[in-house]
Parts: C-alpha cells; sequence; structure tokens
C-alpha cells in the first residue's frame, strides 16, 4: 500500500497508508467528522471527535484480538456492501465477487485504523489496551497456579497464545511465521514478567496499609483472610469442603478437630510458624494444642472401646461374666437332664479305657501318669465284689465323673501335658455318648455348654489376633469360621489388648492412635470392628491432630530458645543492631532493620496474627470461611486482571516500537 498525506477539515494533516487517495481521504473523513462528512463548528468538539474515534477504533482492534480489518472485511464480503465513491457503502450488492468485497472493506479499515494510530496514537493505543481486556478477562480462571511460579508458567503461556495471535491477525500482508513467532514471544516475555510486577505493586499497597494498621496497634482482617485462602489453595480444599470435615468430626466426638488439621499439611505447616513467630497469638495456639493433646488417650482408649464392642468390659471381665452365664445355663439344662434319664451303658466308655491300659492289668509293669489317671477313673466306674463286677448306672453319678473329667483335662493342658489331655479328651467323648444315649436332652445340654464355651475361648482368641505375629490374612480367615457371637467375644479380646498397648505408653506427646497405624491393624479393623469406616475415620483425625502439635510444638526448640532470650532481654534486637554500627557492619545492620520492620510494615503483626490464629482455632468456622473465600477470589481475579492490563500495555508498546 502507498502512504498519502489527506488533510482533514480540521486542518490537520494525516499520513495514512491506503491503497488509493480515495480510500486515504475516506479513512480521516470517517475518523475526524464521521460517516456524515458533515464537519463540527467547534475546533474542540472536532478534537474530541477525533480522540473518541481513535479510541473506539483501537478497542474494537483490542478486542477482536487485532483482527478488525478481517472481521470487517468478512462482514463485508456476506453482507454485499461496497464502497461508494462519494462515501460510504452499498448494502447487499452481490455485484463484486466475495473476494473483491472483503478485500476492499480490509484494505479500507486497515487505513482508517492506520489513520487513527497517526491522529491520536495516546487514544488508540489506550483505546486497544482497554478492548483488550475482553479476551484477556477470559483467561482469568486459567492463569492461577498452587504456587507463584506456577501462576508465571500459566502467564507465560497466556501471553505467548495472545502474542500469536495478535501477531498473525496484524500481519497485514506481511510474512505471517515470523509475525507470529515474534508475537508469541513478547507476549509469553510479557506474561512470565506480569505475575512478578503486579506481586510488587500488591506487596507496595500491603506496606502501606501494613504501617498503618501498625501504628494503630491493629491486625489486618484483609490479610488474615487471604492467609488462609492462600492456605486452602494450597490444600487442594474449599470452604465447603473443609466445614463438612469440621461438622463431620464434631458429630463423631472430635470437636477438638480444627481448620488447621483439616487443611492437612498446609495448615500444620502454618500452626507451626505460628508459635515460632512468638507474641500472644504463639502462646493461644500453643495452650491449645496442649491441651488437646493431653486429651488423647482417653478419646483413642474410648474410640477403641466402641469400635470393639467393649461397652468398657475388659477381657478378664467378659470371661467372667460369660462363664457365669454358662454356669446357669448348664445347671438348669443338665437338671432337666437328669429328670428323663434312663439308667447308664458304659460298655463302650470301658472299652476305650481297656484299650490303653487292658494289656497292662495283672501285669507288673511300670505304668505313666495317664495309665494312672485312666484307672482311677474306671475305678469308679466299675465296682469288683465277691468276683461279680458290677457298672454305674446312675445319670447323676455318670455326669459327676465326666464332669471331672473335663477338670482334669483343663489341668493337663495347663501343664502342657497334651498326650494326657488327648487320652482322657477319648474317655470324655465316651461319656457324653454314653449319657446322650441315656437322656435325650442331655444332647441339648452338651451342645449348649460347648457353644457357650466356644465363645467363651474366642475372647482369648481375640487377644492373640492382636500379637503383632499374627497374620491379617490369618485373622480374617479364622473370623469368617466363626459365629456371630464368638465374632463379639473376639473383638473384645483384641479391644483389650489394643488398650493395654495403649496404657502401657505413658508418654504425654506420643501419638496414640499410632498403635492401630500398621497396615495389620487396619486389616483387622476391617475384619473385626462394628463399624470399621467410622474408627478409621476418627483415627486418621487424630493422627492428623497429632502432627499438628508435634510438627508445632516437637523438634528443635532453638526458635523458642532464642524468643526466650529476647523476651528475657539478654540480647535484644536493638542492641545487636548497635553493636553491628559500631563495628561499622552496615550490611548487618541494615539487614536487622529490615528484619524487624519488614514484617511490620507487610502487616504481619502480632495483631494480624492472632486473627490468623482465631480462624484456625474456631470450633465453628462456617461465619467466616464463605468471606474468606470471595475474598480471596476478589482478589486473585483483581490480580489476574491487572496481569493481564500489563500484558496487554506492554504488547501495545512493543507493536509501537516496531511501528506495527
Amino acid at each position: 500500500m502507498t502512504t498519502f498525506e489527506v488533510q482533514a477539515a480540521n486542518g490537520k494533516i494525516y499520513e495514512v497508508e491506503a491503497p488509493d487517495l480515495q480510500s486515504a481521504a475516506q479513512a480521516v473523513s470517517s475518523l475526524v467528522i464521521g460517516g456524515g462528512g458533515v464537519s463540527a463548528n467547534s475546533s474542540a468538539v472536532d478534537e474530541f471527535k477525533s480522540k473518541a474515534g481513535a479510541a473506539a477504533l483501537g478497542s474494537m482492534q483490542g478486542a477482536s484480538m487485532g483482527s478488525l480489518d478481517e472481521f470487517s472485511g468478512l462482514r463485508a464480503g456476506l453482507l454485499g456492501q461496497n464502497p461508494r465513491p462519494e462515501g460510504g457503502s452499498t448494502f447487499l450488492d452481490y455485484s463484486n465477487s466475495f473476494a473483491d468485497r472483503y478485500r476492499a472493506e480490509r484494505d479500507g479499515m486497515r487505513a482508517m485504523n492506520q489513520a487513527a494510530k497517526t491522529a491520536e496514537p495516546s487514544a488508540y493505543r489506550g483505546g486497544e489496551v482497554t478492548g483488550a481486556m475482553v479476551p484477556a478477562a477470559a483467561s482469568v480462571p486459567l492463569a492461577t497456579g498452587k504456587t507463584f511460579l506456577g501462576t508465571t508458567a500459566r502467564g507465560v503461556g497466556i501471553g505467548a497464545i495472545e502474542g500469536a495471535a495478535h501477531g498473525a491477525a496484524g500481519a497485514d500482508g506481511r510474512e505471517l511465521g515470523p509475525e507470529v513467532t515474534q508475537g508469541a514471544v513478547t507476549g509469553g516475555a510479557l506474561g512470565g514478567l506480569a505475575p512478578g510486577a503486579s506481586a510488587v505493586g500488591r506487596g507496595v499497597r500491603d506496606i502501606a496499609s501494613g504501617g498503618l494498621n501498625a501504628l494503630a496497634g491493629r491486625g489486618s482482617q484483609r490479610k488474615a483472610n487471604r492467609e488462609i485462602g492462600k492456605l486452602m489453595d494450597r490444600s487442594g480444599s474449599d470452604p465447603t469442603s473443609a466445614l463438612e470435615k469440621l461438622k463431620l468430626a464434631a458429630l463423631e466426638g472430635q470437636s477438638g478437630y480444627r481448620l488447621m488439621d483439616a487443611l492437612g499439611v498446609q495448615g500444620q505447616r502454618k500452626a507451626a510458624g505460628l508459635v515460632r513467630s512468638g507474641g500472644a497469638s504463639a502462646d493461644e495456639i500453643t495452650e491449645f494444642l496442649k491441651q488437646r493433646q493431653a486429651g488423647q488417650p482417653e478419646r483413642v482408649a474410648g474410640f477403641v472401646d466402641e469400635g470393639f464392642g467393649m461397652n468398657g468390659q475388659s477381657a478378664a471381665e467378659n470371661v467372667a461374666q460369660r462363664t457365669r452365664a454358662r454356669t446357669e445355663a448348664a445347671d438348669g439344662a443338665y437338671d432337666a437332664a437328669r429328670g428323663n434319664s434312663a439308667p447308664v451303658e458304659l460298655d463302650g466308655v470301658l472299652e476305650v479305657i481297656d484299650a490303653r491300659i487292658g494289656p497292662l492289668d495283672g501285669q507288673d509293669w511300670a505304668t505313666d501318669g495317664i495309665d494312672n489317671a485312666l484307672k482311677r477313673f474306671r475305678d469308679r466306674l466299675v465296682h469288683q465284689s465277691a468276683g461279680a463286677t458290677t457298672s454305674l448306672t446312675n445319670f447323676d453319678r455318670v455326669l459327676g465323673i465326666k464332669q471331672e473329667v473335663s477338670d482334669a483335662i483343663g489341668s493337663a493342658q495347663r501343664a502342657g501335658r497334651s498326650n494326657e489331655a488327648r487320652e482322657l479328651g477319648k474317655l470324655k467323648s465316651a461319656l457324653d455318648a454314653a449319657l446322650e444315649k441315656a437322656s435325650p436332652s442331655y444332647r441339648n445340654a452338651n451342645d449348649d455348654f460347648a457353644r457357650a464355651s466356644r465363645e467363651i475361648d474366642a475372647v482369648a482368641t481375640g487377644e492373640r489376633m492382636a500379637r503383632p505375629s499374627m497374620r491379617a490374612q490369618d485373622n480374617a480367615n479364622s473370623v469368617a469360621q466363626m459365629t456371630g457371637a464368638q465374632v463379639e467375644a473376639a473383638r473384645i479380646g483384641y479391644g483389650d489388648r489394643v488398650l493395654q498397648r495403649l496404657e502401657a505408653n505413658g508418654s504425654p506427646t506420643s501419638n496414640k492412635a499410632g498403635v492401630l497405624a500398621s497396615p495389620k491393624s487396619r486389616s483387622d479393623i476391617e475384619t473385626l470392628t462394628t463399624d470399621p469406616e467410622l474408627l478409621k475415620r476418627r483415627l486418621s483425625r487424630e493422627n492428623q491432630m497429632w502432627e499438628t502439635q508435634n510438627r508445632a510444638l516437637g523438634g528443635s526448640r532453638t526458635a523458642d530458645n532464642l524468643m526466650d532470650m529476647s523476651r528475657a532481654g539478654m540480647q535484644t534486637e536493638g542492641q545487636q543492631m548497635m553493636r553491628s554500627l559500631l563495628n561499622m557492619n552496615l550490611g548487618d545492620a541494615a539487614i536487622r532493620v529490615g528484619a524487624k520492620v519488614g514484617p511490620v510494615l507487610a502487616g504481619q503483626t502480632d495483631a494480624t496474627r492472632r486473627k490468623i490464629v482465631e480462624m484456625l482455632l474456631a470450633p465453628n468456622p462456617e461465619g467466616f470461611l464463605d468471606g474468606i473465600a470471595s475474598q480471596h477470589k476478589r482478589l486473585e481475579m483483581t490480580q489476574r486482571l491487572i496481569e493481564a492490563l500489563i500484558r496487554n500495555m506492554g504488547r501495545v508498546e512493543a507493536d509501537q516500537l516496531t511501528n506495527k
């Protein structure tokens, strides 16, 4: 295109790039005096119209990402617009080709843009920056990363895309590839610089407001809200989910679970930083954490008691209760069996005894304890008199001997005489068979007694399951073979052993929830407890609460010692600064001044920290969480819009330097 000098009605001369003189004159006329071709009477009005027209063109160019001329050409092609010699254009005139209409309107718009840039460069650039905020605003939801580096990286990407789009749209006949590349590089660089520039600006504002708050002795609620909002972003949480966690914890008996715990590692780090910052806020959070930790043993013990269905009973108490119940039920059942019994036939019983001691009868061989025990019971079951043998047939007497055999089996087992217990077990089974044959109701009584005995034994089985040496899968297999009552008994034995370990750990700062933290314990919780998910949630919260206090109060005490020294006046910051000045160590003195004054100017005062502590420790933060979220979103959106403005202003200035 050719550059023409055109004098407008207001007397100004414009240089315009256009395909011909008529297009250049038309562009200047449209810019200065409007489409009607009537010049305003006032030079001031002409000046205003000129600036307004340039700003309007610039804003449309910015909003279309530099594609106003292409869009105008497309519109003319579709609607049949053709330029008239006298000015203006036709409508629905399709006499020329689409390409001719497109090129004529596109070139005319380019000429008009060039005239506006030449006539009113400031107004045009201002309009272009303002208009470019429209597409830039659409990128705001995508422009915030979890960290500053993440936000910077996103800014680079968004800036490069914007720059490439502007470079492609603004090529205006120049080679497309270099224009796109240059635009992407420029936009990416500006996008990477914008978050830092925006942060510096926000820092200046914070220093101004922080200094005023510090002088007035008040904390900054806005800064406190922003800190909580940033914690939520970094933790991947939001007000709704955090509030749900706190409400559920309170319903499940853990009202001490607070926002600093619900925000995970980020909340724990913040609590630790507040403790180490000193002052009243540190004292407040320290005291809360100590008191909460002191109550952990009782909380965890209560959760174990409920989870394993113990109802406050130990394993020994539960066994004693079950034994009494078994005895009472057996007394009644065996009494009923005695009442309708027939004479007992002992042939099968004697065969069992004689199978072992019969071959030795009458011989002078040494016998062992098993033989002696069996012979004693045989002598009570069979009576020899005048060469005649009489067997015991009285049901009650035979039942008494059977019970003594049971006691003897127990004694042998406890003493480790397994062979004796096994042989006596054969005798017991034979006696049970004889008694069942003599009394039909004896079988029911015997079955009830055996069932109650197995339930009592299940308590000890549960205690063994709690041993670290027992495999989780073996425990699961054992439970699968138990009845419901046996599982209840095993729970109590398991829970009692867990409570014993809990009580043995007397350290006030140790994590009592750790007794069930191993993979085996978690599997056993699934297998044995009444509500596995409830217990797992409770233990998880206890672990989080312990980690918070351990991070804040545990570990090195260097920070606390330094704070105590400062409070005691052993070597104040002022004294250290004066010593540095007297030694002409100006760098160290400046660092100490900055360390003392910087936090105050930034609003990081104890009053602000106390506001943060109040929110982290609030038992019911519902009232402020929504406000924090909305404020945080507004601040983030404002920062992103500022960054978009910086990108666009930089790009427009870069275009100006390259005469585009």
